[in-house]
């Protein structure tokens, strides 16, 4: 199972030596600006990249979320045709209300692959079809195998933290362990919704298997 290493020369105040992220505090607020390279694949390794002078403590734990989706996007190929012309938006959907939907609020106006980031808020599965990235708050959790369905008729990249997410036909899923945060990929999914998802991402992650 993925989790995030530490590889920079200054360790930002969270990390341990040995390279393991120190648990976050939930609920702890910290500016996005905050944050300067977000996530990069370093070889093998994740590295994160903050100003320790803005930094008073851990980054919240969907800080650490937002800046994994935002990363691992980068290393994902979209079925042909799927993000549009060159420069066109990249249409990040948060499907109902939660934290995780507000956070990926900051990467408005950010750019993957040379598409602005435009995230929008919807509230049904017939809306799914106009979003590149999904992002499935915890209080869908009863529609996740509907939405994953439907996105992957689309070439939708799905995330969610939820238990199961991964599981229950999610690409990518977020547990906590041990006050880290890990990733799930649902290769199976992937496959069918017509990604090819990098193998730097794939080594650091834990591949579910639907028929388990």
């Amino acid at each position: 199972m993925a989790v995030l290493r530490h590889s920079c020369p200054q360790q930002p105040p969270w990390a341990h030596k040995g390279g393991r992220y120190a648990p976050f505090r939930r609920g702890r607020r910290i500016g996005w600006g905050a944050i300067v390279g977000t996530l990069v694949l370093a070889g093998s390794s994740f590295l994160f990249v903050a100003t320790a002078h803005a930094l008073s403590g851990p980054p919240s734990e969907y800080q650490i979320k937002t800046a994994m989706v935002f990363t691992m996007a980068k290393f994902v190929e979209w079925p042909a045709g799927a993000l549009g012309g060159e420069g066109a938006p990249l249409a990040l959907c948060a499907l109902g209300i939660g934290p995780f939907g507000q956070a990926v609020e900051n990467l408005r106006g950010k750019s993957i692959k040379g598409h602005p980031i435009a995230v929008r808020q919807i509230f049904r599965t017939g809306e799914i079809g106009g979003c590149q990235i999904l992002v499935i708050n915890d209080s869908q959790r009863r529609q996740v195998r509907a939405a994953a369905e439907r996105a992957e008729q689309h070439g939708v990249l799905t995330i969610g933290d939820m238990r199961g997410f991964a599981k229950a036909g999610g690409v990518v899923g977020f547990v906590v362990q041990e006050g880290k945060v890990r990733f799930e990929i649902n290769l199976e999914a992937a496959q069918r919704s017509g990604f090819m998802i990098s193998s730097q991402v794939l080594k650091l992650a834990k591949i579910i298997r639907e028929e388990e």
